[in-house]
């Protein structure tokens, strides 16, 4: 199996997100936890974990940030957690203290989970970095206890940020009723062959995710905080985050962006972005679709293979129209069509 990965960790933790401002952290739990000033942790430990959980299993963990959280908040007693990135799980071994923690390196991808160990499994923002995420939903699965939960907060909006027109066209007319001091500049819609350069990962298969989910677990609560216009103005709007920090007054025009997302969102103009979903595992499952399910991903990753990381024939428009040469542009498209009618 061949998976692709991010050779380049250093782009993570980079720049200002619309959840590092306060206004939007109190948005974001009002709909999570029906109360502004009660955070996500907080109900989650609340509602789920009044008694400790054992041992959780933490995805993709990065740098440990919220595995120190969950035991510093009695959420578990200890933990196991991986990443692709050696500088990252160093980072976190450097950083846990006498917190109970397991590192090591491992592929999500390609990863084989210790059956029937985990009370919970914490994935934050890491699903949608996974291509085999069908194997992985299937590991986890197998890796929780029977009454083990899975705790899944993520990115679930258009494949490699990929919006539809609509979409667009609605984030780009309201950033332009902002004022000019708060409007975003750098407003520009993702440039899929770079986002395959830099991090062929991103968002590789957020639009699965939930099927995924769907496929091995029982949703208990799902929660969408919608995203789909004030992700994009809000995240890495320097000239927002700089009015931000010199404590200048610009609540009003956050709160205007807040609202127009979720009137659209409500409206089904724009799909949800972000959702925070728990979980319990099933109990049963046909064997036979679980390997027609495998055998359907396979193909996909394989065929995908060939065609340059991506899986539409709209992203492969995209690529041909943005590529200058004709040579590799007919290279495209023969290898597309050499694929359609092998099938």
């Amino acid at each position: 199996m061949r998976s692709v990965i991010n050779k380049n960790s250093k782009i993570y933790y980079q720049g200002k997100y619309w959840n590092d401002i306060f206004i939007v952290q109190k948005h974001i739990s009002k709909i999570i936890t029906g109360n502004e000033n009660l955070g996500w942790i907080d109900w989650f430990k609340e509602k789920y974990s009044q008694t400790p959980f054992n041992h959780a299993l933490f995805l993709n963990c990065g740098d440990g940030r919220w595995e120190r959280e969950f035991i510093d908040k009695n959420i578990i007693r200890k933990a196991t957690a991986f990443d692709i990135s050696k500088e990252f799980i160093q980072k976190a071994k450097s950083l846990k203290g006498k917190r109970n923690i397991k590192y090591f390196v491992a592929d999500a991808n390609k990863i084989k989970l210790q059956k029937n160990s985990y009370d919970l499994v914490v994935n934050m923002a890491a699903l949608h970095h996974v291509q085999y995420i069908n194997r992985l939903c299937y590991q986890i699965l197998k890796s929780l206890k029977k009454e083990g939960l899975l705790l899944n907060h993520d990115y679930i909006g258009p494949h490699r940020n990929q919006y539809s027109l609509p979409n667009w066209f609605l984030i780009k007319l309201i950033n332009h009723t902002l004022p000019k001091e708060i409007r975003k500049s750098n407003l520009g819609y993702p440039h899929l062959p770079t986002m395959l350069l830099n991090d062929p990962t991103e968002a590789i298969h957020s639009d699965l995710i939930l099927p995924s989910i769907n496929r091995y677990f029982k949703i208990l609560e799902k929660h969408d905080y919608g995203g789909g216009i004030a992700y994009e103005l809000l995240t890495h709007n320097d000239k927002l985050f700089q009015k931000i920090s010199s404590k200048r007054d610009i609540d009003k025009h956050i709160k205007n962006i807040l609202g127009y997302d979720v009137i659209f969102t409500k409206l089904k103009i724009i799909p949800v972005f972000f959702s925070l979903i728990t979980a319990k595992p099933k109990s049963c499952l046909n064997k036979v679709e679980i390997i027609k399910q495998q055998r359907v991903e396979n193909l996909r990753e394989k065929n995908s293979a060939k065609l340059y990381c991506i899986y539409t024939l709209f992203d492969l428009i995209k690529l041909i129209i943005w590529n200058n040469s004709w040579k590799t542009r007919l290279k495209m498209i023969t290898k597309y069509f050499k694929i359609l009618f092998k099938r």
